[in-house]
């Protein structure tokens, strides 16, 4: 399996363009191969990102 290393902050475009060169029925793990937990939300501060968390 391709590993996808990045020195540089990932966001959802880059994440969408690379989940686009994949069959739609492949299945999405973690690093333990359990079923990830996805946590879309923003920073905790005033004016923070909006950011999600795949787990």
């Amino acid at each position: 399996m391709e590993e996808w290393k990045n020195p540089n902050q990932v966001t959802v475009s880059d994440l969408i363009h690379t989940l686009q060169k994949l069959k739609p029925e492949s299945i999405v793990l973690n690093g333990q191969e359990e079923n990830i937990r996805v946590y879309p939300g923003k920073e905790n501060k005033p004016g923070g990102k909006e950011i999600v968390m795949l787990c």
